[in-house]
């Protein structure tokens, strides 16, 4: 079910898997990083021509260069060896368009696979330059730490951008292969060149996830071997701090981009969601799924019945349920986040590039019935208590409903518990105690409890009492009895002008209707 990602996705640009090397086999270039001694000044070396002992320094900034080269080769790969003679073919076939872009690429397929390599070469190309100066002319004194430090802002511009898109490349890159032909046999052949060294166009592809991370345990490492009284050792602290807060504007910018199409495909599971309530500013918490026990006011009909509940950071929708979870792909927990990012191409998914104006023109994106169907949303103004029976997993929730405070009862389902409900409740509390100076709490309330204020709430004691009975036939029973809201009470009806009064003795049969004429 719905539930909002946070702390158990890891951060797409976690450093967690990137403590390896980066000359492990799926490198194009696996320089080595042994020292090039040809490089050294006559100042690091001492008299029988070996380094000093800074040398765990100098290692690890030639490490940092290496690594950088080494990165640089990569992305031009995708530039020289894909991009380029895709280009060149669809140039060349322009007059074939419809047929290239049914069987290669379009140009917007072309643009949303590489548009955003170019920048990040860029910049990076200026901090290898600056590198590769600093350690041919090396010094101890060499301040690493300051070319970080000054190309950080270039890298917090150019980041951002490709890791929120990149979910749109694999997808992108899954849909051309699988569906056109002469794309498939040019990624087999480009793919198979020398410049890859086996590596597949997704290997390089994650590359620039991977990298600033990266950088930044070099950097930490560098920081550990360098002296205080080192002038590089205060630029590496800022150099350090700054790449983190590159991570962070990085990681919360693909964070608004994930919860942005978390909240489209929620709202593409309710049929006749109101359109005012998509907003790109409305942000999803957590959702359940519920079966009415018993409720007044419009979920007065629903009893017996399932529902959804989805709480947002203003209000909660309440959707009628079409499907138990067992039916249910996870829709938010498998889409966005980069760690499933390589399983994507899911119909169950909606594309980000989809806008919030398709929405709310109603396009349908699915052709199968969608797994839940609107019946109203409320502010949060509206609830006024939460209270819960464990015994019998009943929640006790009155709200304000048509001008009147009106009991609802719920118990979970779908696979849903009590504590799940518990906590999606807290979060609902919680969001209405931080917007308002309300003082409300989920609390929770035995029989004993119930029962001794009968004398204060009798009518609503009474109904509770009856919700926690009903509850505990539909735990036993796994159904409510619901009273058949076709009375059979009518004693006689008109069937028209011209024909008599039956007597409504059970169902109307030829044989009850008499000598009728039916000439």
């Amino acid at each position: 079910m719905y539930k909002r990602k946070e702390k158990e996705n890891q951060s797409p640009m976690s450093d967690e898997k990137l403590k390896k090397k980066n000359n492990s086999k799926s490198a194009p270039d696996d320089t080595s990083t042994a020292i090039n001694t040809s490089i050294l000044s006559n100042e690091a070396m001492n008299e029988n021509g070996t380094p000093k002992k800074n040398e765990r320094r100098f290692m690890v900034c030639h490490e940092i260069l290496d690594t950088e080269e080494n990165y640089l080769r990569i992305l031009k790969v995708l530039i020289e060896v894909f991009k380029k003679p895709l280009e060149i073919r669809i140039k060349h076939s322009e007059r074939n368009s419809r047929d290239v872009e049914r069987d290669l690429l379009s140009l917007k397929e072309l643009n949303t696979l590489f548009m955003k390599i170019t920048p990040i070469i860029n910049a990076h190309a200026y901090i290898q330059e600056a590198l590769q100066r600093s350690i041919s002319n090396w010094n101890n004194n060499n301040l690493i730490g300051k070319i970080w430090a000054d190309f950080a802002l270039d890298l917090e511009r150019v980041y951002p951008p490709y890791i929120n898109s990149y979910d749109d490349i694999l997808r992108t890159l899954d849909y051309c292969e699988f569906n056109k032909p002469k794309f498939h046999e040019f990624l087999k052949q480009a793919e198979a060149s020398p410049e890859c060294q086996k590596n597949s166009i997704r290997d390089l592809f994650i590359r620039p996830v991977q990298r600033i991370p990266s950088v930044l345990l070099l950097l930490q490492e560098l920081f550990k071997r360098t002296e205080k009284n080192n002038p590089d050792h205060h630029w590496l602290k800022l150099a350090i701090e700054q790449l983190k807060g590159v991570l962070e504007k990085t990681n919360e910018s693909r964070k608004k981009t994930d919860d942005l199409q978390q909240f489209m495909e929620i709202c593409q599971d309710i049929e006749d969601l109101p359109d005012h309530i998509i907003s790109s500013h409305r942000q999803f918490i957590q959702s359940i799924d519920m079966v009415v026990i018993g409720a007044g006011g419009i979920l007065q009909k629903y009893k017996g019945k399932k529902i959804g509940l989805f709480l947002f950071n203003d209000l909660i929708e309440i959707a009628k349920s079409r499907f138990c979870t067992s039916e249910l792909d996870s829709t938010l927990g498998t889409s966005g986040g980069l760690n499933t990012s390589f399983n994507s191409g899911s119909s169950g998914t909606l594309p980000r590039q989809k806008s919030l104006s398709f929405l709310r023109r109603g396009a349908s994106w699915k052709k199968e019935r969608r797994r839940y169907k609107h019946i109203d949303h409320y502010r949060f103004a509206n609830f006024r208590s939460v209270e819960f029976e464990r015994e019998h997993e009943v929640f006790i929730v009155k709200i304000r409903d048509q001008k009147a405070d009106e009991l609802c009862f719920f118990q979970p389902t779908n696979g849903f518990t009590l504590d799940m409900g518990v906590d999606f409740f807290e979060n609902l509390v919680q969001l209405i105690v931080s917007s308002s100076t309300r003082d409300i709490a989920v609390e929770e309330v035995n029989v004993g409890r119930i029962h001794s204020q009968s004398e204060n709430r009798p009518e609503e004691v009474e109904s509770i009492v009856k919700a926690l009975r009903i509850a505990s036939e539909l735990s036993r029973t796994g159904t409510i009895r619901r009273r058949n809201s076709l009375r059979r009470s009518i004693s006689n009806i008109a069937l028209g002008a011209g024909w008599p009064h039956i007597k409504r003795t059970g169902s109307l049969k030829k044989s009850n209707l008499g000598d009728i004429s039916e000439s």
